[in-house]
């Protein structure tokens, strides 16, 4: 792998989310030469849904994509990255799809209480890269595709689960799925 294009301290919250303000703006042909771009493709080429998104941990971060009960970074934070698309209609910003918070051991949930839960250990800081998928009209044959190294970023921000407006309902839907 290739040296990360920005220096960060990942104990550190403020020195990731300046890592990741970094991009907004750009789009990978932006930050990596070629060679980095062609092995970026190669490496998108192999995985499904959430690719872009194990780009940016790989590439920007130097994280290993996983599927760890724990943040991604040792100072209690986890990486999103989330596809956005443009209307036709009135060319704004649209969720492509959902944001996947984690995955649920139905085994081990039961046990768990909610402030002492993986979800809210996993989610309590959350640091959410927004992209927009170019490719969100054309089908997966089509000519016209755009690679993945040239999708836009357009924002990175720190979302904190306890100040967010949502919070009492997350709560009560992780407190129905122990149910």
């Amino acid at each position: 792998m290739s040296i990360l294009p920005f220096k960060y301290d990942n104990k550190s919250e403020q020195s990731i989310l300046n890592c990741a303000k970094n991009l907004v703006g750009k789009n990978l042909e932006d930050i990596f030469e070629a060679e980095v771009i062609e092995e970026i493709i190669i490496y998108n080429e192999e995985k499904n849904k959430g690719g872009y998104g194990q780009i940016i941990e790989k590439y920007i971060f130097g994280n290993s994509p996983n599927s760890d009960i724990n943040p991604d970074f040792p100072c209690g934070i986890d990486c999103k990255v989330t596809p956005l698309y443009v209307k036709k209609s009135n060319q704004e910003f649209a969720v492509k799809e959902r944001l996947s918070c984690n995955k649920i051991n139905f085994h081990n949930i039961v046990e768990e209480t909610w402030e002492s839960s993986s979800f809210l250990k996993k989610n309590k800081k959350n640091l959410i890269i927004r992209y927009i998928d170019l490719n969100k009209y054309l089908k997966q044959d089509d000519p016209k595709r755009i690679l993945i190294s040239k999708y836009p970023i357009v924002d990175a921000i720190i979302y904190e689960i306890d100040k967010s407006p949502y919070f009492e309902q997350i709560k009560q839907d992780w407190h129905d799925i122990v149910s």
